[in-house]
């Protein structure tokens, strides 16, 4: 039987595990290119939803406490306009509360597009 802690690291890896295969990238990577805030903005977003405080957000993919508050402020204005974001929080936010299975990704060239398939 799982410890509360163990709980706890258990759901945050799931997360960045779905994070990750979503945006095909590491979110723990320090990098400013948008894919990656855009990735972290998510995470940050989904932990919020999930009853996890700023701080402890922010120790989980080292960044400050603030830095979490200001993703999770602006990113439902970025979600509002940006669709290919709004189809990768999707595909997260129900991965991550719902145990679907297999995560397929499906990139298609017209632009920017790309589709998430949850299998």
């Amino acid at each position: 039987m799982k410890s509360e802690k163990e709980e706890i690291i258990s759901e945050i890896e799931k997360l960045k595990a779905i994070v990750s295969d979503v945006f095909m990238l590491d979110i723990s990577d320090g990098s400013r290119a948008r894919d990656f805030v855009d990735a972290r903005k998510i995470y940050s977003k989904i932990l919020r939803e999930r009853g996890y405080g700023y701080a402890f957000i922010a120790n989980t993919i080292g960044k400050n406490h603030a830095t979490i508050h200001f993703y999770v402020q602006n990113v439902d204005y970025i979600l509002r306009f940006n669709k290919n974001l709004m189809i990768k929080y999707t595909a997260c936010r129900d991965m991550f509360f719902t145990d679907l299975g297999t995560l397929v990704i499906e990139e298609v060239n017209r632009d920017t597009d790309s589709y998430v398939t949850i299998v």
